[in-house]
């Protein structure tokens, strides 16, 4: 099963905490913010997902069932 990742764009401080995380889900755009590279994450990658998002200073991650 899979899941999907949001980052909220008005809350993103480019912290890339996401990134250190889990780089394989989570990239930074040209401007320095926070994306997230793929559409569906595989639920292997949950546990770093939640860190990612437990890791966010700014609370700008978060899972989407």
């Amino acid at each position: 099963m899979a899941f999907s990742v949001v980052v909220d764009l008005q809350r993103c401080e480019g912290h890339g905490q996401c990134l250190i995380e889990e780089p394989g889900v989570f990239g930074m755009d040209d401007e320095g913010y926070a994306e997230v590279m793929t559409e569906s994450v595989d639920e292997l990658l949950r546990t770093t997902v939640e860190q990612a998002v437990r890791a966010c200073p700014a609370g700008a991650v978060s899972i989407s069932e």
